[in-house]
Formats: structure tokens, C-alpha cells, sequence
């Protein structure tokens, strides 16, 4: 999943992974530079260490009539 911009409907997800100090995975870089196979198998990697955490959140949004989002 990336990051953008997208159409103004349905929540706002976020997920976070918190990486134990000095980690490093050979392979993990900017995902838009990977191919799809590439990223699933560093996201098998993530999950199935012990040492990653990982989050997600939803929250419902209100756009005022400035367009923001609150």
C-alpha cells in the first residue's frame, strides 16, 4: 500500500511499523522502486519478526465548507 493523494470518502487509514534500533533488511528500500512480487516478500519478512511492530488506525473526517479536512 502507498501513501497519496485520494478521493474524499470512506476514513483515514494509517499504519506504522516501528523497527528495532539498527535494523537493516538487504533488500527493503523505497517501495515504489520494488516489484510487487519483491514487496511481498519483505512485508513476510516484517511480520514474521518477532522485533517489528507494527500499527494501524482509522478515523472518520469532516470536510468544512473551507474544503479542510478536520
Amino acid at each position: 500500500m502507498r501513501g497519496g493523494r485520494g478521493a474524499l470518502g470512506g476514513p483515514v487509514v494509517a499504519a506504522a511499523l516501528i523497527l528495532p534500533e539498527k535494523f537493516r533488511h538487504r533488500r527493503l528500500n523505497d517501495s515504489k522502486q520494488l516489484a510487487p512480487e519483491l514487496c511481498e516478500k519483505i512485508y513476510s519478512d516484517l511480520v514474521s519478526n518477532p522485533k517489528v511492530r507494527r500499527t494501524a488506525g482509522t478515523a472518520r473526517f469532516v470536510v468544512n465548507a473551507n474544503h479542510s479536512i478536520m
